[in-house]
């Protein structure tokens, strides 16, 4: 295994279930140590999201510091203030991030409801999302980014979502079991899990994503990365959910 390392951006979940600390315990499950940074802190559950608090400029600023390279990627998920934007942009400026493998996980809403974004949608595409190699909407999300109704066909979604400036969009419906590719100059590809998911919940979407982060950095081509994270999400769905109390997870995946 190659010696390898990520930074993890995004707010943290107090019950383990997604956000910052489930894709740093990914990471570190699969072998790889992980950088943190904390955006944002929420109140919420598995049933519901009661809030949330943007962490200080001075201390996001802090700990983005306080990362030393060479990163093999990074994941970026909900910020949570329009400052956390900006200081993530500046840190791309840096010489040596700024040919770096960037993920974003879109995160605009938690699934029980409440907003994550906490700033200007046009800042956040210009600023964040325009420095992506993959994002990871959902349906709901990718409408949200380019301002069309939800019902709005794929091709048009997808021809929007890449105008933004990402190289390529995967839009995660593990609800139906499948996946949409979309890369410039094709057809949005529908590629099904293999392995369904029993039960989609509260943090599939930034396991996605994480998984993602992973295996596009050790090399693997796009349509393969996505058919493989498919797979350990469905095992850790289906199998490594431990549930402890509320929220507390075990995952289990694959060959990791």
């Amino acid at each position: 295994m190659e010696d390898r390392k990520f930074l993890v951006v995004g707010a943290f979940d107090p019950t383990g279930g997604a956000g910052l600390s489930l894709s740093m315990a990914l990471s570190e499950q699969c072998g790889y140590p992980a950088f943190g940074c904390v955006t944002a802190l929420t109140d919420q559950d598995y049933r519901e999201f009661r809030g949330i608090r943007s962490i200080p400029k001075d201390w996001i600023e802090r700990q983005l510091r306080a990362v030393v390279g060479p990163l093999s990627g990074v994941k970026i998920g909900a910020l949570g203030s329009q400052a956390a934007f900006a200081l993530v942009s500046e840190f791309f400026e840096r010489p040596e991030f700024k040919d770096l493998l960037v993920v974003v996980d879109p995160v605009l809403q938690s699934t029980t409801g409440g907003s994550l974004l906490g700033g200007d949608l046009s800042a956040y595409i210009d600023l964040v999302l325009s420095r992506a190699d993959l994002i990871t909407p959902n349906r709901r999300e990718a409408a949200a980014l380019t301002r069309s109704p939800e019902e709005a066909p794929l091709d048009e979604l997808g021809e929007r979502l890449l105008a933004l400036g990402v190289e390529a969009v995967v839009i995660t419906d593990s609800e139906h079991q499948t996946d949409w590719l979309i890369l410039p100059d094709k057809k949005p590809e529908a590629v099904r899990y293999r392995h369904p998911i029993s039960w989609p919940c509260h943090g599939t979407g930034c396991l996605m994503a994480t998984m993602m982060m992973i295996l596009l950095a050790e090399r693997l081509p796009l349509r393969t990365a996505l058919l493989q994270a498919q797979e350990r999400v469905a095992v850790a769905m289906e199998h490594g959910l431990a549930i402890q109390s509320p929220g507390q997870r075990r995952l289990r995946l694959g060959r990791y």
